[in-house]
């Protein structure tokens, strides 16, 4: 006899839908909550991050999934902010995104936009002088400063007050620079030697010597208008500093966080997911810095784009 065929039905699991492929309402920012939708065609900068994050802060041995989180978060920024250099390089005509699309862009946040200049002016500095050196050329040749031309010829259009004509000229530290030194300074006291060489290698992680693999990471092959050198170079610069900021901002919560518990009577003891003093910053701590950071700035004095804001949810960070 024959055994009759058991029908059995196979029922597919389906796979939750990722926030990259979602997009987000004004109330939840869109980069939080995207944690593990990480396409696998997409080059890791998690380590690089890691690194970074020690260097402006974090222990030693920063958490792998903060990390990771904040890559999702500075990859949700730059495609952003990508797609809106398309509209303005767009608007100009121009066949490549620029190093002016980028300062037009950051147009409305004067503070921010005079740190990338003097960043660009020592950029500038740094490659007359190796010029200068290793070519025997002339340290004020006429390709010695394209960078700060690009500058002066965007100022030149945006400057209504005569105040942004005398930022490439100034020399001046200025705050947020000035607390970074600050912080590296009381990092290092307590440090041993082999701690102190990783901290400094540390300190030389950079977006700017991995430019191809940036490139990958944010997928410009599919980008109808692509960012030329000088854009890609400063399109570095901002990942840095967006990465710097939610490292600063999510340093803030931590504090924040362990004084209320010490108020409260907690002492330094593990709970609601705030650990001890000297402890990693945790994604708790990330998202919560982000969502401060979105509920200051989305149509605030300091927000560009407002309406895009409330579309994909949180502002950037680096400009």
């Amino acid at each position: 006899m024959t055994k009759p065929k058991s029908k059995r039905k196979m029922e597919r699991v389906k796979e939750p839908e990722s926030s990259a492929d979602c997009k987000a309402s004004g109330g939840s920012p869109a980069p939080v909550s995207g944690l593990g939708a990480q396409q696998s065609s997409r080059p890791s900068l998690v380590s690089d991050i890691q690194s970074m994050m020690f260097a402006m802060g974090d222990v030693r041995r920063p958490l792998h999934e903060s990390a990771a989180l904040i890559e999702d978060v500075t990859h949700t920024q730059l495609t952003l902010m990508l797609s809106h250099l398309q509209d303005v390089c767009a608007m100009r005509g121009g066949k490549h995104i620029g190093l002016e699309d980028i300062l037009f862009l950051m147009r409305k946040d004067k503070g921010k936009m005079r740190r990338l200049i003097a960043h660009l002016n020592f950029r500038d500095l740094k490659s007359r002088v190796l010029q200068s050196v290793q070519e025997d050329e002339d340290f004020f040749g006429p390709e010695a400063s394209k960078r700060q031309k690009v500058c002066a010829d965007v100022l030149s259009v945006l400057d209504q007050t005569g105040m942004m004509s005398s930022w490439q000229m100034d020399s001046e530290t200025e705050g947020v620079k000035q607390e970074r030194i600050a912080r590296a300074e009381r990092q290092t006291r307590e440090m041993d030697s082999a701690t102190y060489a990783e901290f400094f290698d540390s300190r030389q992680a950079s977006f700017a010597r991995k430019i191809g693999k940036l490139r990958d990471w944010l997928d410009l092959s599919s980008l109808e208008v692509k960012p030329n050198a000088m854009a890609m170079e400063t399109l570095a610069y901002l990942a840095q500093e967006t990465v710097a900021m939610i490292v600063e901002l999510s340093l803030l919560v931590q504090r924040d966080m362990e004084l209320h518990l010490m108020k409260e009577g907690f002492g330094t003891q593990r709970s609601m997911g705030v650990q001890k003093i000297g402890s990693p910053i945790t994604p708790v701590h990330v998202r919560e810095a982000v969502r401060r950071y979105t509920e200051q700035n989305t149509g605030g004095p300091v927000g560009l784009f407002t309406s895009a804001y409330k579309q994909f949810g949180t502002p950037f960070f680096a400009c």
